[in-house]
């Protein structure tokens, strides 16, 4: 288990003994933490980040409602400290506000095209300028949700999506600030330090 995810692992397994299932997803590419007959997405971020939903195809296939628990923390020095956990239900009302009126359809062509980019510089310089002019055409069709294209001087060539903090808030109002999951406290303090990217070409396009 990589140091810089340790504290979102700790907290998954903790809402997965509360939720009393045998386990939580472990593939990136499966669609959700907890199945069930309402599926459960876990997501853990810094207090005032974007939660990230990561394959933007699957969240706009999403059409029934789902339970978001999203827990916020904050660095302490050299320790993560959870501040707050909420727990959300994502309607259908509330999935078409943050999809706008972007269909299902140019999102699989958006992906499908930023993947053909090939590898190398060129292939990122090409690619992000089809995703600026992607969004820049549809800015008026947003919804809440932020779609950027990753795109690397190497090989990666994906899209994804997240809620920003004030959009978060638009929706679901102010977290909670509290460590309460269905009556159950979380108290765990992880002991290390802030995450430190090496510098590196990566261009992440935003809205």
């Amino acid at each position: 288990m990589a140091e810089v995810q340790k504290h979102g692992f700790v907290f998954e397994e903790w809402v997965k003994e509360i939720f009393k299932v045998a386990h939580l997803a472990y593939k990136y590419t499966q669609a959700w933490d907890i199945p069930g007959k309402i599926h459960t997405s876990i997501k853990t971020v810094g207090v005032k980040k974007s939660v990230e939903f990561g394959s933007t195809v699957r969240i706009w296939k999403a059409t029934k409602s789902f339970i978001l628990i999203v827990g916020r923390w904050e660095q302490i020095e050299k320790r993560k400290k959870f501040i707050s956990i909420d727990e959300v239900k994502v309607t259908p009302a509330i999935l078409k506000k943050m999809k706008g009126n972007i269909s299902l359809n140019e999102i699989i062509k958006f992906d499908k095209k930023i993947r053909s980019f090939p590898a190398g510089k060129k292939g990122q310089q090409l690619g992000s300028k089809f995703a600026a002019q992607w969004k820049a055409e549809r800015k008026h069709r947003m919804g809440l949700l932020n779609i950027s294209a990753k795109l690397d001087s190497k090989n990666q060539r994906r899209i994804q999506c997240n809620l920003n903090y004030k959009n978060y808030r638009q929706i679901f109002g102010e977290p909670c600030m509290k460590t309460v999951l269905r009556n159950k406290k979380f108290t765990v303090e992880m002991n290390h330090g802030p995450r430190i990217f090496k510098k590196k070409s990566n261009l992440n396009l935003k809205a």
